[in-house]
């Protein structure tokens, strides 16, 4: 199951995304799980983070991401 998302409001938790980035010289991806909607919010945890943070990123307002955003998998178990 591999579909483009447009819009957060698209995701659960316990997605698992792929992430595009759109940089002109330099495309770079991450894959990431979506650990909590909550109050409109999404949050998702980038498993290939350079930064190595354990923190959560919000995902509203995709069409301001420089890149693609799509849905790998369903209901994968979260374990953070």
């Amino acid at each position: 199951m591999t579909r483009r998302i447009h819009n957060s409001s698209e995701l659960k938790e316990g997605d698992f995304v792929f992430f595009v980035y759109q940089y002109p010289h330099n495309p770079t991806i991450d894959y990431g799980i979506v650990v909590e909607k909550s109050y409109g919010d999404t949050w998702v945890k980038w498993l290939l983070d350079p930064n190595d943070r354990n923190e959560w990123d919000i995902l509203n307002n995709l069409e301001q991401f420089s890149g693609e955003l799509f849905l790998l998998k369903r209901d994968v178990p979260i374990d953070i």
